[in-house]
């Protein structure tokens, strides 16, 4: 054996001797009776007091040993051999959080709409979704975000505005999957996506991000879109007869210091980029700085505006609401949810702080604001903002045809019809010289702008590419095809 192990058994007998002592009790002591008759049988008493002594201590030490008094002795010193030894290299055990810590109550309006309600609106109407959306899944290719976008879509909303989306736009993976989940959900819709510029492109991953869909009434009125130079928000850009209209999407993150430990803050993340840069201004300030600018520059042009987002602070307090009343934006709120509500937007939080604000133009035909309750359609711990606007007064009253016409596509594979609807298209493409009226119409645009005679053209050359689609069509299309027959046998019924 080892010395370790000598040492231990050493250890043991020691505490087996002090235990035997201390268990000796007076039954163990001869008797009065048996001192009284020890002369006339001495070595037969002394032989059974023996006997009986030794049973005793047996018993007892054998009672104690079967009790975890010994056990722990043992073990407290040298481990026992059942226990794995501990490490005592092992890094101490992390608490996991497994529920909120900081105390929330709720309130009754968190469940309760605030202000009006979604209703069934007229289609001359858009209706504007803004949410923090508290993060997009990866998960499943992006399954949740595609069932959220199905469930919104009933609804009938023509402009999303997400923010927080912790998505990074750099990755080719992310980026290209929103557009496919988007894209197949909502086919012919217009995408923006940004995020922070970042170099680590291989993560999906990104703290704050904004993401914008149009679809619809708008984007079929869609003209472009940008972003700030650091990504930190982006806008589209509508056009119409009577102006175009700018919809910025904005998440003004939480405040910081510089010694803060999140190191992938949206807060820091904005920092660094103007610090390397040589800004020195704070992040949130520098931020509306830059929105403001760039609204002053809009209004100058004759362009509607609207600014929807997260700003991390009340929008209904005078501060931030001063702020865009100086380039004559008017809080969506304003008739609507009074500024003396107890509602809240963020769950955590203790007001309203989603918010959106608009020209006079847009402000005076929004026909209804409403805060949806929390975990509407999408698990997120924020409000989303709904309000409806009436397309005809803010851009034109043209009625855009939503949904294509039957005819306006080739839907056989058949290669012998592939090839005849090709040559049939060529051939009335340049009878009707759409190549030269396409040049003609663009160079109107580009010298008078959005002129009723550019806006007519317009139209009149859609018509006759439109008859170009229908007959080339149904010259190639059998007589069986289910849309050809269902219609001619509706019209003989």
């Amino acid at each position: 054996m080892s010395s370790q192990d000598h040492s231990l058994m050493g250890n043991i007998s020691s505490v087996l001797q002090t235990i035997r002592e201390k268990t000796t009790t007076v039954e163990d002591e001869p008797s009065e009776k048996s001192k009284t008759n020890s002369n006339l049988n001495k070595s037969v008493t002394n032989n059974s007091h023996f006997q009986s002594n030794h049973t005793n201590k047996k018993h007892h030490t054998q009672s104690l040993l079967t009790t975890s008094f010994l056990t722990n002795i043992v073990s407290k010193d040298y481990g026992t051999i059942r226990e794995k030894p501990c490490n005592p290299y092992a890094k101490a055990p992390i608490e996991k959080i497994s529920h909120q810590r900081r105390i929330n109550t709720c309130r009754d309006s968190d469940n309760k709409w605030i202000g009006i309600k979604i209703y069934e609106k007229k289609p001359h109407v858009a209706r504007v979704w803004a949410q923090n959306l508290n993060g997009i899944s990866t998960k499943n290719s992006f399954a949740g975000f595609a069932d959220t976008l199905v469930t919104m879509n009933r609804f009938d909303v023509q402009f999303f505005s997400f923010c927080e989306t912790n998505l990074n736009c750099s990755n080719m993976y992310t980026r290209d999957s929103i557009e496919a989940v988007t894209n197949s959900v909502m086919p012919a819709s217009q995408l923006k996506i940004s995020s922070t510029t970042s170099t680590h492109s291989s993560e999906s991953f990104q703290y704050g991000g904004n993401l914008s869909i149009a679809h619809g009434l708008l984007s079929a009125r869609f003209a472009t879109s940008g972003s700030d130079k650091y990504g930190r928000f982006h806008w589209m850009q509508f056009f119409g007869r009577n102006s175009h209209l700018r919809i910025y999407n904005v998440y003004n993150p939480v405040t910081h210091n510089d010694n803060t430990e999140r190191d992938g803050s949206v807060w820091i993340q904005h920092r660094n980029a103007l610090q390397n840069d040589g800004v020195q201004t704070k992040p949130n300030q520098h931020l509306i700085d830059t929105i403001i600018n760039m609204i002053r520059e809009d209004l100058k042009k004759d362009r509607q505006v609207i600014v929807t987002g997260d700003f991390n602070t009340s929008v209904l307090d005078v501060q931030l609401n001063s702020i865009f009343d100086d380039v004559g934006l008017s809080n969506v709120y304003d008739g609507f949810i009074s500024k003396d509500t107890d509602a809240r937007s963020w769950f955590r939080g203790k007001t309203i702080i989603d918010g959106a604000w608009c020209t006079p133009l847009v402000k005076n035909n929004i026909q209804a604001v409403g805060l949806a309750p929390f975990y509407f359609i999408h698990p997120s711990d924020h409000r989303a903002l709904i309000f409806d606007f009436d397309v005809r007064m803010v851009l034109d009253d043209n009625e855009v045809e939503l949904l294509p016409s039957p005819y306006r596509r080739l839907r056989s594979s058949v290669p012998s019809r592939v090839k005849n609807y090709s040559t049939l298209m060529e051939d009335g493409w340049f009878m009707h010289n759409i190549q030269e009226k396409i040049d003609d119409i663009e160079g109107l645009f580009y010298r008078e702008g959005s002129s009723p005679e550019a806006i007519e053209k317009l139209n009149n050359l859609d018509n006759v590419i439109q008859s170009i689609f229908n007959n080339s069509e149904k010259n190639v299309v059998m007589w069986d095809d289910t849309t050809m027959y269902s219609t001619l046998y509706t019209s003989l019924k």
